[in-house]
């Protein structure tokens, strides 16, 4: 954390409450994959909201915290190696559908241009610069959502893909580098201390906080973690 800068707990406790949330979305999605359960709910307009959410927190969230970082490009570096492995393990786990660019790709990948570039960010006045990141994510958003499929493989990072590609976790850069950049916006209007005093006067939650300060660690862990539990309780899958 940068020097002078308080943690602010209410991110931590969001953030935890959103990795929760996304903790629980794994867990289902293993036991369709890997148990054969019908779990309509996954397919359901409710859970895609829900996802839409929690996910959209956590990427808005880190947007924030870059703000109070000491070092965004090593902090970019850490990520996207845990990201890598996260490639690396999926590719024998679930060779159908591995991850290509899933969100410890796209935060990290923020992270290292938002620390290479912050300087240049910096010039935006944080509230319009917040309201501007906001639209180009609700632009963005709408084009990744409706474009037609593209010939070239290499372009899934920016959020156009070929017919047939899978990835079992996807976070393109178009749209959701913007609203990590909405949130390094926010982040400014935090740090400076504008926002409203209860904003700054929570405590810390057993468990939700923790989860919220590790969120790296835990994203790691969590998967080995679940099917451990699994293991236990269901046996062998298949």
């Amino acid at each position: 954390m940068k020097q002078g800068l308080k943690r602010i707990e209410l991110l931590d406790i969001l953030r935890g409450l959103a990795l929760l949330l996304m903790i629980c979305h794994h867990g289902l999605y293993d036991l369709v994959v890997f148990y054969g359960y019908n779990i309509p709910f996954l397919e359901s307009t409710v859970f895609y909201i829900l996802q839409f959410i929690f996910s959209g927190l956590f990427i808005f969230i880190a947007g924030c915290t870059s703000n109070f970082s000491r070092s965004n490009i090593k902090r970019g570096v850490y990520c996207l190696i845990a990201a890598f492995l996260i490639t690396a393990i999926s590719f024998i786990v679930v060779p159908d559908s591995p991850v290509y660019f899933g969100i410890l790709h796209l935060l990290g990948t923020c992270m290292l241009l938002y620390g290479l570039l912050e300087i240049c960010f910096l010039k935006i006045h944080p509230k319009y610069g917040f309201l501007f990141w906001i639209l180009l994510f609700a632009l963005g958003y709408y084009i990744y959502r409706n474009a037609a499929y593209v010939n070239n493989p290499y372009l899934f990072i920016l959020g156009f893909i070929t017919k047939g590609f899978s990835s079992s976790d996807y976070y393109p850069l178009m749209p959701y580098m913007f609203l990590f950049l909405s949130g390094t916006s926010a982040g400014r209007i935090m740090a400076k201390g504008e926002m409203p005093g209860w904003f700054y006067s929570f405590k810390p939650i057993p468990i939700i906080s923790f989860l919220g300060k590790h969120s790296i660690w835990v994203y790691l862990l969590h998967q080995p973690i679940l099917m451990a539990a699994f293991l236990v309780f269901l046996g062998l899958p298949f």
